[in-house]
């Protein structure tokens, strides 16, 4: 048997909740996880201009640098604390290469954990990346930030 308290009353942030479990001879053990309520979610969709192209640099790929560049401006903005990002690689066009879509994601990966203003964003240079495949009709490289 379990019992979970703590969760009642949540509120954006950080929260914590206690599991508490009962095994048959009566003995229990107590767990504490923390639950994260997110303020907000931003989500974007980072474009590539042609076949080939998966940086995200102001050079190589101007419209997409843009985007990336308002979101950290957004969460400099909210003062956010990021606690999970998930990185799409959609296959953007037709003749790329099966690997284009990840060398995508992880260069969207890449610009969160180094660029000199995102990395002053709590969270973000810090925490595990969720980077899964997408459907070929998606267009760009889709990524959901969830902060408080």
């Amino acid at each position: 048997m379990f019992e979970v308290s703590g969760t009642d009353e949540l509120v954006v942030g950080l929260n914590t909740a206690v599991i508490t479990v009962t095994a048959e001879d009566g003995s229990t053990a107590e767990y504490r996880v923390t639950v994260v309520v997110p303020k907000a979610v931003l989500t974007i969709v980072v474009g590539f201009p042609k076949v080939g192209i998966v940086a995200v640099d102001a050079k190589a790929n101007k419209a997409g640098n843009a985007v990336l560049v308002g979101a950290i401006k957004t969460l400099t903005t909210a003062k956010a604390k990021v606690a999970k990002v998930t990185i799409t690689n959609n296959f953007l066009i037709k003749k790329d290469k099966p690997t284009a879509g990840p060398a995508r994601a992880a260069a969207v990966q890449k610009f969160f954990t180094t660029d000199k203003n995102a990395i002053k964003i709590a969270g973000l240079k810090t925490l595990k990346y969720d980077l899964i495949a997408g459907a070929s009709s998606q267009k760009g490289t889709t990524v959901v930030i969830y902060y408080y």
